[in-house]
């Protein structure tokens, strides 16, 4: 699965039949959830982990809404820094691609649908 999440880092453009066949594989995979090794990876990708990717205001809306989160997305974070801590390295969630997984393929999947 992590070759499929390097698909678009690579630095070359899709073609239009390219990204169709990634959505297609995509959707397949979300869809197949009760394989547990595609569970286990798909399911990293729609994770809290995420949320890194909301802008701030619908992020705080977020957890407004779902007050529960509050003390799982504070644990995720401790346990994320301390991670990063032991590993000597700096804490960036952003570069991750799990991260911005699910936000890149709702901008492919929109994108895909303009053509």
């Amino acid at each position: 699965m992590s070759m499929i999440l390097m698909v678009n880092e690579k630095g070359r453009e899709l073609t239009i039949a390219e990204k169709t066949n990634y959505l297609v594989f995509m959707i397949n995979a979300f869809q197949s959830l009760e394989d547990e090794i595609v569970m286990e990876t798909v399911l990293r990708l729609a994770s809290l982990r995420s949320w890194h990717s909301l802008s701030y205001g619908h992020f705080q809306m977020e957890l407004c809404l779902n007050p529960d989160l509050i003390k799982k997305w504070k644990r995720m974070i401790k346990k994320e820094s301390d991670d990063a801590k032991k590993l000597g390295v700096h804490l960036d969630p952003l570069s991750s691609l799990e991260v911005n997984f699910l936000r890149n393929l709702i901008e492919e999947f929109l994108e895909v649908l303009d053509h």
